[in-house]
This record gives structure tokens, sequence and C-alpha cells, in this order.
């Protein structure tokens, strides 16, 4: 091949990354216009993109587009981005398109903090919901913690890194 013909390729595909990058953002756009306009108080699609915009002519949809449903969705555009990404740093670090977080025992870890809230409730000094998702995420970090020591006290290879969090 030429050195045209991949430069001619390349940009082709740069292209090619442009316009999935803005169908996916566009996707997004319309994903979340619609996530807001569903629920209990049956908005108009139309008057919810209209609050989205600051075209609003009613305050109620206005106040419930902005003080109820907006943060939630964009909450979970985070988490969902959040997941997104932890899933790629796993399948890149192992090299396994396969990788997941209970291949690295960090959903195991979250799962047995919230066992232990739930079973020993009574005697944490927090409420259940705020218990819940904490000892969560610390058993999560502390699994996290575990398999990457294994990783750096013997060869970190992804084989040894799945083993330890298999174990």
């Amino acid at each position: 091949m030429s050195a045209i013909s991949l430069t001619a390729t390349y940009a082709a595909m740069g292209a090619r990354r442009v316009v999935v990058l803005a169908i996916g953002c566009v996707a997004i756009l319309v994903g979340l216009v619609l996530d807001v306009a569903t629920g209990p108080a049956f908005l108009p699609v139309a008057a919810v993109a209209k609050s989205v915009f600051g075209l609003a002519q009613d305050r109620t949809v206005d106040a419930i587009v902005w003080s109820i449903r907006l943060p939630i969705a964009f909450v979970a555009l985070v988490v969902g981005a959040a997941l997104g990404l932890s899933g790629a740093i796993m399948q890149t670090i192992l090299n396994n398109p396969l990788a997941s977080s209970y291949t690295l025992g960090v959903s195991a870890g979250a799962g047995f903090g919230a066992a232990l809230v739930i079973v020993l409730g009574v005697a944490m000094p927090v409420p259940e919901a705020w218990g819940i998702p904490l000892m969560a995420f610390l058993f999560a970090g502390i699994a996290c913690a575990g398999v990457y020591g294994i990783g750096q006290a013997r060869e970190s290879s992804p084989e040894m890194l799945v083993l330890a969090g298999i174990a």
C-alpha cells in the first residue's frame, strides 16, 4: 500500500469515528429526554424537551423536570459511564474481552459487604439505607486491594489476577 492510500484509509476511519460519536451523542440526548418524560406525571415529550432547552411555558413541568427527573437521569448517565469505563479498564488490564467485576472478585466482595450489613444491621452505627451501599463499596475496595496485593506479591500476569479474584 502506498502512503496516500494509508492516509486516505486513516482519514476515512477518523470520519467514521466522528459519525459514530455524533450518533451516540444524539442517542444519549434523545434517551435523556425520553427518560425525563416518562413517569407518573405523564409529561408530554415536547413539553419536557422545551423545559430541558429552557423554553418551557409551564412552571409545573419545569419544577418536575429540573428538581426531580433531570438529577436522577444525570446520575444514571454518570453511573453508566463509570460502569462502562471500569469494564473497559478491567478488559484492558486482563487482556480479555470477557473480563468483568465478577472475574476479579469485586462483585463478590461488594455482595459480602452488603450481606454483612443486612445480617448485622442492628449493630451498625449508621442507618441501613446508608450502611448497605457504604459497606458494599468498602468491601469491593478491599477485594480490589487484595487482588492488587496478590498481583504485586507475585508476577502480576492476567492469569494470576484472575486466580486471585476467584480466590
